[in-house]
């Protein structure tokens, strides 16, 4: 059993129980060397990506595993989600479509991956509020 085994199933109990479903926007910047790729300028939309969001002071150790950086240095009220590994990477340029409530975008200031391993197992998301 790994040291943070019972923090990452601590997380990923969270992300089951309080996650939204949400749209995950990837935009891609240069094709790749596949033809059937799409071309620059276009965007991947990934929906039914389950993310828990938590405003900064709710965000505990316990919720994102003792290997997760809690940024404080960030401003309190600042937003954070977690997520799951997903069949895709995330990036900063990436947009979170959240239609749960109203039809918002959240775009990304940070992400930290924990990959034991160099096994993606959870990623913690910071949004521009």
């Amino acid at each position: 059993m790994g040291v943070y085994d019972d923090d990452i199933a601590g997380a990923l109990q969270d992300i089951a129980e309080f996650g939204r479903s949400v749209t995950w926007r990837q935009f891609v910047a240069d094709p790749a060397d596949d033809p059937a790729a799409p071309g620059p300028g276009t965007t991947v939309d990934y929906p039914g990506v389950s993310i828990a969001f938590f405003p900064n002071e709710k965000l505990s150790l316990h919720t994102t595993g003792t290997a997760m950086p809690l940024y404080l240095d960030v401003p309190e009220g600042a937003f954070y989600g977690i997520m799951g590994a997903q069949s895709f990477m995330p990036s900063l340029h990436d947009l979170v479509i959240d239609g749960d409530r109203t039809y918002r975008l959240r775009p990304i200031d940070g992400i930290d991956t924990l990959a034991p391993n160099g096994q993606v197992v959870l990623h913690t998301l910071r949004f521009v509020e």
